[in-house]
């Protein structure tokens, strides 16, 4: 990348391809600050490691970028951006923290199964047998499947297969206080089933996979959140709970066996200050299950202070129960509101948030 501004990815917004200054942090990455006054993190091959825009509302003119040469202590690149903007010379500190979630090619990191297609990654936990009912899988995660040992938390597709009867799967870190009463996978008796699952990392590099009912389990790896990265994961909790029984209570008992939702409706509920998601967070990615609809269904999350739009976040045939990992925003009151077409039972349970700014 050099001042010419020729190198950086193709859709990376440059005002005409024009970046103003160039700065090594150190690491082998440069900062490039652009006309508009937007930071961009890059790699010398070009590629975006992490957009900062930091100066949402007063644009800067002819920014310039100085970064240190000390990183914090948390590891991460400190600087100063300057630039002219309407009220004379302004500046703003910037931090290059690493992203708060990166894509992996899929890796199968646990198969249950006995056969020829159930390989996973250097033959590890796969062919193991059927877990017991109500048995868990400590399945080890890090330095396997592109998952570097200091990953934070990873995203996995869970599947339950050959089931003895209708169950659920909980994904947690191994070292939690105790396994929550969340769900990340329900599944019905000798249908497959998966659904994807945001979970922390143990200090041991493991996550914990409990099975209600005997079956088959098979975990692949996704994605993760790098150390220090600004998703910050939370061990599963409940937000929101339709049913009165049997359903598990919420991690409050606010929002906890309210009824069904009735057809064509949308609840409201709160998701800032609970379950461990800060006040001023911005996202959260939640474990989203319509449990037993009346009639073929679709379900659309969105923040409470927008209009409701034309998008589905899960569908649900008629009777059946699914999951599905939603990320949504959340309004600026830290509410989530849910919609479905038709009536039908609503749990909520919560993954990860992502802090104001994106962190």
């Amino acid at each position: 990348v050099d001042a010419a501004g020729a190198s950086v990815r193709a859709g990376t917004r440059l005002d005409n391809g024009r970046p103003q200054a160039v700065a090594a942090v150190g690491d082998g990455t440069v900062v490039v600050s652009t006309e508009s006054g937007d930071l961009l993190h890059v790699g010398t091959d070009g590629g975006l490691i992490h957009p900062a825009p930091v100066f949402p509302s007063n644009i800067l003119r002819n920014a310039t970028v100085a970064v240190g040469s000390a990183p914090s202590a948390a590891g991460f690149a400190r600087g100063l951006a300057v630039g002219i903007g309407p009220e004379g010379v302004a500046g703003a500190p910037i931090e290059i923290v690493p992203p708060g979630l990166l894509p992996l090619t899929p890796a199968r990191l646990l198969d249950t199964r006995d056969g020829a297609g159930s390989v996973t990654v250097a033959g590890r936990f796969e062919g193991t047998g059927r877990v017991n009912s109500g048995g868990v899988v400590k399945l080890e995660v890090v330095g396997r499947g592109g998952v570097p040992d200091d990953a934070e938390a990873v995203v996995l597709n869970v599947a339950a297969t050959d089931a003895a009867g209708d169950g659920y799967v909980t994904s947690y870190p191994c070292d939690a206080p105790e396994r929550p009463l969340t769900a990340n996978l329900n599944y019905a008796a000798t249908v497959a089933s998966s659904a994807g699952a945001l979970t922390p990392v143990g200090a041991d590099g493991t996550v914990c996979l409990f099975t209600s009912r005997a079956g088959h389990l098979v975990a692949d790896v996704n994605g993760y959140v790098p150390a220090g990265g600004s998703t910050e994961s939370r061990v599963p909790a409940r937000l929101f709970e339709a049913r009165t029984e049997p359903g598990a209570p919420t991690i409050d008992r606010e929002f906890e066996g309210v009824g069904r939702i009735a057809a064509g409706s949308t609840v409201t509920f709160e998701v800032a200050g609970r379950g461990g998601v800060d006040d001023g967070a911005e996202a959260v990615a939640v474990n989203l299950a319509a449990i037993r609809p009346s009639a073929d269904t679709f379900l659309t999350v969105f923040p409470c202070d927008e209009v409701r739009p034309l998008a589905a976040n899960l569908n649900a045939a008629r009777s059946t129960v699914v999951n599905n990992l939603v990320v949504a925003k959340l309004a600026v009151d830290g509410r989530l509101c849910v919609y479905t077409r038709a009536a039908t039972d609503l749990v909520v349970d919560v993954a990860a948030a992502v802090p104001a700014n994106g962190g």
